[in-house]
């Protein structure tokens, strides 16, 4: 299957219109398979995202398949002025944990150690919390102190994603 997305248009009656094309991502078909009493890290095929579930953080056994998105097949519009960074889809959406679980993507940006990123996650399903809106439930991760990871603490599974202002032109 592929990653749902979602778009939106205001169409006069009457009247007929067209909308950008979309690139839809497939889910990965590799899976970690994660015991809700013992816990484990789950990853995706290339080891790049990490997921971290303490013990008793999940509400039953999961077999999580995770897919690193990139811009082209991001599922949520951006909004004038964002810039796209990172953003994942786990297999298994709308799941609430029973404690924090650590979401890791390896910096392939090249933050600096320490530096906060905001994020939220995008709504691009009908049975998100908040549908009308493209972003719900913000956040802000950090680069860990080796620079390797940003890691950010979610108490659910949705689509988590890093997308900051713009700085201006070329950046």
């Amino acid at each position: 299957g592929y990653v749902d997305a979602k778009r939106e248009v205001v169409v006069e009656s009457g009247k007929n219109t067209s909308i950008e094309d979309t690139a839809l991502a497939p889910y990965e078909t590799y899976t970690t398979h994660i015991d809700a009493d013992q816990g484990g890290t789950a990853t995706n095929e290339a080891g790049t995202v990490e997921v971290v579930f303490p013990q008793g953080a999940l509400p039953e056994d999961l077999d999580v398949s995770i897919v690193r998105l990139e811009k082209e097949g991001y599922p949520v519009p951006l909004m004038k002025g964002q810039e796209f960074v990172d953003s994942v889809q786990f297999s298994e959406e709308h799941i609430d944990f029973n404690e924090e679980v650590t979401l890791r993507f390896s910096n392939k940006w090249g933050f600096s150690a320490g530096t906060k990123l905001p994020f939220a996650f995008g709504s691009h399903s009908d049975d998100d919390p908040s549908p009308e809106f493209p972003y719900y439930d913000p956040g802000m991760g950090q680069v860990t102190d080796d620079g390797e990871w940003i890691e950010l603490n979610l108490h659910h599974f949705s689509c988590p994603s890093l997308v900051l202002p713009s700085c201006g032109p070329g950046s």
